[in-house]
């Protein structure tokens, strides 16, 4: 997906996208799932995660 299309669908910054993404980001700060199964759901976030490990 280009930046463009994310911008004009509101998808980069709309507030249920952000809310979405730390819904995920604390399932795994819980242990409720791992960064594998993050990698399938939020593949950015697991992205960032192993650029921090």
């Amino acid at each position: 997906m280009s930046l463009f299309t994310l911008q004009r669908l509101y998808l980069r910054d709309d507030e249920r996208v952000i809310r979405q993404r730390q819904q995920w980001y604390q399932l795994y700060l819980d242990g409720e799932i791992t960064l594998t199964g993050l990698e399938g759901k939020a593949p950015l976030i697991a992205r960032a995660i192993r650029k921090q490990q």
